[in-house]
């Protein structure tokens, strides 16, 4: 008798915890999802709605570009083509302009050189211990500061890493990089092909002319599946890019640093979700 009575005691508890456990988990999802640190964007139902505005509008050589802003975030996107930004490769430009891209896109309209290492005024050339013999350094306005000016090295590879070039009507004025909506150097971004969905994280890593915005790294070209060619390559439309203001350190990164750091930001503020959501219609 005083064993059945045992295990009917028994049976009951089972049944009393095993009813507790659902109550349980719904008070811990409660907590951890919708109150625990960074979790209550995540759990929103309004996680990709995108209340959008215009910021500015740019000129980009014969088209106009809409600069949009997230109303409530410092992120800012625009839709338009890619042009191919060689600095930075040790391959950029030759003195007998057989560089993958051509000299004159590493001047000025008045001719000067402005994408190469100057030295004595003159165009200074690698030497037998650099990357490219013979060919001239060329830079990048992001830069590593503890290496030496004619250094290829210190220098964002067009080659190796997807980094994007943006107007300076975007970007701080001063070149000191504060925490608000205008870019900075070093900053991340994820750009996106729409003709076939491909995506890469990028660094913003150099200054492209007032009328040239919507510029990527070859490296980057290839990521999207566009034409990287530096002479003749890129697409005129169909290349969304949204930049997050203020994540960088104003330093070159690797491509693992680029790729981590994006997918964490991009996580934290809504995913591809959101994206397709700012994105839709923009133009």
């Amino acid at each position: 008798m005083h064993e059945e009575h045992g295990r009917n005691k028994r049976k009951r508890a089972v049944i009393i915890v095993a009813s507790l456990v659902p109550i349980t988990l719904f008070f811990l999802y409660m907590t951890f999802v919708h109150h625990g640190p960074g979790r209550l964007e995540a759990a929103s139902p309004n996680r990709a709605f995108c209340d959008r505005m215009v910021w500015q509008v740019v000129d980009n050589n014969d088209e106009k570009v809409t600069i949009w802003k997230q109303r409530g975030y410092d992120v800012f996107f625009f839709v338009t083509g890619m042009t191919i930004d060689a600095d930075g490769s040790p391959h950029a430009y030759h003195p007998q302009n057989i560089g993958i891209d051509d000299n004159a896109h590493g001047k000025d309209e008045q001719g000067n050189w402005v994408g190469i290492v100057l030295a004595n005024r003159k165009p200074y050339i690698q030497n037998s211990t650099d990357p490219a013999p013979g060919y001239y350094v060329s830079t990048t306005s992001l830069y590593d500061r503890t290496k030496r000016r004619t250094d290829p090295h210190r220098y964002v590879d067009s080659e190796k890493i997807p980094y994007l070039a943006l107007p300076k009507q975007v970007m701080h004025p001063d070149g000191k990089c504060r925490r608000d909506a205008r870019a900075c150097l070093g900053d991340i971004a994820i750009v996106r092909n729409t003709e076939n969905g491909l995506y890469a994280f990028a660094i913003l890593a150099d200054q492209a002319p007032k009328t040239g915005i919507g510029e990527g790294s070859i490296a980057l070209a290839a990521a999207l599946g566009v034409d990287p060619d530096a002479r003749i390559g890129g697409t005129s439309k169909g290349i969304q890019y949204l930049i997050f203001p203020g994540t960088g350190n104003e330093q070159p990164k690797t491509l693992n640093e680029i790729n981590a750091m994006g997918m964490e930001l991009l996580k934290r503020w809504g995913g591809m979700e959101k994206l397709d959501t700012c994105f839709a219609g923009a133009r």
